[in-house]
């Protein structure tokens, strides 16, 4: 079958990849979804319909991204919700501590995972790395963007009081 994927993914494709944005939240992650999908259709035994199988490991694929992606989320919810809990502790004044809350839930995913870990979790960059699989770099760049809009939400907030 290598030769016939090939040949497979050149005619179909962007089509397969057009199948698993149905499932998928960016077009990357669709790319990833059939490459996935080739690697599982590759270690079928014997294949009659290739187009049909891929459409099949596609779809499967792409719904266990998606089961992936609904777990992350559910497991950041928990975590902002234990968050939450954080602030109690470390912070006399409610003021401060409501718009810390809301500087924090206003950022962007991925910045507010890297604070979470860095600030509450206690992990070294590295560590954190290896957790998001991005780069150390990738991740001390994100921490100075979460501070960054942190500070300008907090400065934002005491200038309207």
């Amino acid at each position: 079958m290598p030769a016939n994927l090939n040949q497979l993914l050149t005619d179909h494709g962007p089509a397969l990849i057009f199948y698993a944005r149905t499932w998928c939240a960016t077009h990357q992650e669709a790319e990833d979804v059939v490459q996935e999908a080739c690697l599982r259709a590759l270690r079928q035994a014997h294949i009659e319909k290739p187009l049909a199988l891929m459409y099949i490991c596609v779809r499967s694929c792409a719904l266990d991204s998606l089961k992936q992606r609904q777990r992350y989320r559910k497991h950041l919810a928990q975590i902002t919700h234990q968050q939450d809990y954080c602030f109690e502790d470390r912070f006399e004044n409610d003021e401060t501590r409501r718009c810390l809350e809301q500087a924090l839930h206003a950022l962007p995913t991925e910045l507010r995972e890297v604070v979470c870990l860095r600030i509450w979790s206690e992990q070294s960059f590295e560590s954190i790395a290896e957790i998001t699989q991005v780069s150390a770099e990738g991740v001390r760049y994100r921490f100075q963007q979460a501070l960054q809009r942190l500070r300008h939400h907090l400065e934002r907030s005491h200038a309207n009081e």
